[in-house]
């Protein structure tokens, strides 16, 4: 999509690094709106963004009826965590929401996130479409040699070890990276119960890129709190492959799995990270 209709792009409201795309949106105007500074979002979800030109508008404001503000508060309180990691910008929005609908933010929360979290629907996805329902692909050009190199990172709802024995999953893994011709992967996993906790997963095909991957984001630095799992103490691991399940004959790929102690960095923050890494590599 964004190759295909990437010259109709006019404006920009989003709450993630600024990747520098559609340079003719100017960034100091009102179209590129960008809540994300200082390694950190601003605003833990677009919708908050939509909310406030919605509210700094005397004529878009009418329109905040209830409906649309129940819609928006929704999306905030699912996107914050129910409010547990807002920023100011979101706290502020979310007070002037819950002013126009006729809906508790806690009771939409709980709603949404049993049904996003059910692991009934996630143990039965496969491991490609588990990984296709929320995942971005980020393109960045090295600082040395000028060289492209694309970033897949997948976010799961599912503990990682438990992602990790569906059917063929690091094949489809092998495959995706393969297909679209990905330097490195990564799965961002969540679950809430029995208390929220996040894993890291990361792979490449090359052992000493993954090895340097992995150094730089353990770093203290990253404020990622990685810790190794109990089965990964050594770091780096080859993965053997199906040959025949591989699109291009690939029989083994190497992963790093981590338990992420800083529960609040969702991709937000870990994106940038590793397209930092790849960036001055």
């Amino acid at each position: 999509l964004e190759f295909q209709y990437g010259s109709a792009v006019v404006e920009i409201v989003d709450h993630h690094a600024d990747r520098g795309l559609y340079p003719w949106v100017d960034k100091d105007s009102a179209s590129r709106v960008i809540a994300f500074a200082d390694g950190r979002p601003t605003a833990m979800s677009a919708c908050t963004l939509v909310a406030e030109a919605f509210l700094r508008d005397a004529q878009s404001v009418e329109h905040l009826r209830d409906d649309v503000a129940t819609l928006l508060l929704a999306v905030i309180a699912v996107d914050s965590s129910n409010m547990s990691n807002a920023t100011d910008r979101d706290i502020a929005t979310v007070t002037a929401l819950q002013a126009r609908t006729s809906h508790q933010r806690e009771d939409l929360f709980n709603m949404l996130i049993s049904a996003k979290l059910d692991p009934i629907f996630w143990d039965e996805l496969s491991a490609f479409d588990a990984l296709r329902l929320d995942y971005k692909v980020f393109e960045v050009k090295a600082t040395q040699d000028g060289e492209t190199r694309r970033i897949g990172i997948a976010s799961v709802l599912q503990p990682i070890a438990l992602f990790l024995t569906k059917s063929q999953c690091f094949e489809t893994i092998s495959n995706i990276m393969n297909d679209q011709n990905l330097t490195c992967f990564a799965v961002g996993t969540f679950v809430l119960k029995p208390e929220p906790s996040r894993d890291l997963a990361l792979f490449s095909k090359s052992s000493e890129h993954l090895e340097d991957l992995c150094k730089f984001m353990t770093n203290p630095d990253s404020n990622l709190a990685l810790c190794p799992l109990d089965d990964h103490e050594s770091g780096v691991r080859k993965v053997d492959l199906s040959a025949a399940s591989s699109s291009d004959g690939s029989t083994s790929m190497w992963s790093s799995l981590y338990h992420q102690g800083n529960v609040k960095a969702s991709r937000k923050m870990v994106a940038p990270l590793i397209v930092s890494f790849e960036e001055n590599r």
